[in-house]
């Protein structure tokens, strides 16, 4: 067993160390001399430093159109082949393969190379655009670059970029620039600009028009921009908290609740003479006081306690084809009642009306209705129309302030306007640090806009919104009646004084979410009302909900459809990247 665990251990060891491969650029020398006839040389000088076994390095160089490599060589101290070539983009491929692995050690390759056309010669003066170190590259510990122009001419204008964020240091000498860089971070690149006296030579490229005045107006605006975007990088803490900031001021302009003198634990009878659809749609204020399911059932419930309706309980025989069952069903028996209805009252009676024959409704033939797509979608239609007599009748105003919520929802969606604006106004303006990117920063903050967003849309209108003084006591007042009558122990030391009372215990219990407890309470004090076949039978109350719920899912099912689901500084010749595998 022993040695089973140690050539385990062993092949492991062996296998890790045998796959597991990284290599680091330590150091790297570039001489980059421009003549005068317009050839740019370049030398490139690599320390590599290996961990594994590499078989060769790559080194690429994209070039614009009018651009050409006429020399290309390499050196390395290790035995090695070097193949070159062109991709189907124009950029130039180098590949130096080694007669033997280099594993675990430094290595120095050189690339000795030279460019036709970069320089650009117009009518007041020569510029030169180039990177010196691409994008393609990884970090690399230490750069220097000495940049050589023509003898005794020096740049009447130079610029480095970038000099935000990279630790760097330049050191004029007679007619070149030494440039000292440390920690380039991955995908970086090192580029500079320079304007310098006309010359003429075959390996200029030669455009009309002036560029002194253009270049010295468009590097200010570009090295300001990269001033402010290099700020924007480094200080992105103020943009996450800005929206994180709106929001806790509208919670403490506008979501703070009133107080009002209100001190009871319990209400032992209905505090208001509220409608169970009134109180169901109040007490869900933080909804913006939309009524839900069970404030329609309470009014159905509702109706029959004033007189408009009776339920009886009935028995139906089902065949089937073994033979026959005998089921429990209800039927509703519609009749007239003095009592005034509410717009919204009324709408449930003829819709359950218009189902019946001869003012009868059946239980089973109204479940069998909203289970079909046409009834589910009839039944939504009521639905919203109700809920919309529902708040009207309520006067929601008087009683919840929408103000915070919609000023949090107004500046969220200015938020995440205004980061996507920034964003696309520095991707199009300059060419954005691979090593300082915006990108993490614009979803930081649309991601927070967002959320909060969606946050003020499900529960934000409980935290961002507020009650009146009045929806405050009436919240309150309803509040005490909710928890009375969910408390089992203080129904049965406080029960209704009447038959009457315990119809309108239930209405607003079922109104509030609360139904179970009453019902249970009914039933083990053996009161008996108008409600007695619900009271005998509760699953028709859960079955009302279960026919509810079908009705919706068909409804949505079949009335919606679909799911929710270069120019510039920054375009310089040069750059590209390389590596070794």
């Amino acid at each position: 067993m022993k040695r089973l665990g140690l050539f385990f251990f062993v092949f492991f060891v062996f296998f890790s160390s045998a796959f597991s491969k990284n290599y680091e650029i330590t150091n790297v020398n570039v001489d980059l001399l421009i003549e005068e006839n317009g050839l740019v040389r370049v030398y490139e000088q690599l320390t590599y430093s290996f961990e594994g076994c590499y078989s060769e390095m790559y080194r690429y160089i994209p070039l614009y159109q009018s651009e050409s490599i006429v020399f290309f060589d390499k050196a390395s101290q290790s035995e090695s082949v070097l193949r070159t070539g062109y991709d189907s983009n124009n950029v130039f491929q180098a590949r130096v393969i080694f007669s033997e692995p280099l594993c675990d050690r430094e290595e120095i390759v050189t690339y000795n190379y030279s460019l036709s056309n970069v320089v650009r010669k117009y009518d007041d003066a020569s510029e030169i655009n180039f990177r010196f170190w691409g994008d393609g590259w990884k970090s690399v510990n230490s750069l220097t670059a000495r940049i050589t122009f023509p003898e005794n001419k020096i740049p009447e204008n130079f610029w480095l970029k970038p000099f935000y964020g990279v630790s760097f240091s330049i050191v004029d000498f007679k007619n070149s620039k030494v440039i000292t860089l440390r920690n380039i971070p991955e995908n970086q690149w090192l580029e500079f600009r320079a304007l310098f006296p006309i010359y003429e030579g075959e390996y200029y490229l030669a455009r009309e028009g002036e560029i002194v005045d253009l270049t010295i107006s468009e590097m200010s605006n570009q090295q300001n921009l990269n001033l402010l975007f290099f700020l924007i990088s480094k200080m992105y803490f103020i943009f996450l908290i800005i929206p994180i900031f709106i929001a806790i001021l509208v919670y403490f302009k506008y979501g703070v609740e009133p107080k009002v003198s209100y001190f009871k634990t319990y209400e032992n009878e209905p505090p208001t003479k509220d409608s169970p659809a009134i109180v169901n749609a109040l007490m869900k204020m933080g909804h913006g006081g939309v009524p839900n399911e069970n404030g329609f059932i309470a009014t159905i419930f509702d109706l029959i306690r004033k007189g408009y309706a009776k339920i009886n309980t009935i028995k139906r025989v089902e065949k089937k084809f073994l033979g026959s069952t005998v089921k429990e069903d209800f039927v509703f028996y519609f009749k007239n009642s003095k009592q005034k209805l509410s717009s919204q009252e009324k709408k449930i009676l003829e819709y359950l009306k218009s189902l019946s024959t001869n003012n009868k409704l059946a239980w089973s033939v109204f479940l069998n209705h909203v289970k079909s797509s046409s009834g589910a979608l009839e039944l939504s239609k009521i639905f919203e129309v109700w809920k919309s007599r529902v708040m009207t009748e309520a006067s929601v105003d008087d009683y919840y302030v929408k103000k915070g919520n919609i000023i949090l929802f107004v500046a969220m969606i200015v938020c995440a306007l205004v980061s996507a604006g920034v964003f696309l106004f520095f991707e199009k303006s300059v060419y954005s640090y691979p090593a300082i990117n915006v990108s993490p920063l614009f979803f930081l903050v649309v991601g927070i806009c967002g959320f909060l967003l969606l946050l003020n849309l499900s529960i934000g209108p409980v935290i961002f919104g507020k009650r009146t003084k009045k929806g405050t006591l009436f919240y309150k007042q309803w509040s005490a009646f909710k928890k009375f009558i969910g408390d089992y122990s203080m129904i049965k030391k406080y029960p209704p004084e009447s038959i009457k009372l315990w119809d309108y215990y239930l209405v607003y219990a079922i109104a509030l979410g609360e139904a179970k407890t009453v019902l249970k309470a009914m039933k083990l004090m053996n009161i008996r009302t108008d409600f007695d076949p619900i009271v005998a039978h509760p699953s028709f109350y859960f079955a009302f909900h279960l026919a509810w719920a079908s009705g919706m899912r068909s409804s949505s099912s079949s009335g919606f459809s679909g799911g929710f689901g270069g120019g510039g500084f920054g375009g310089g010749s040069g750059g590209g990247g390389g590596g070794a595998r």
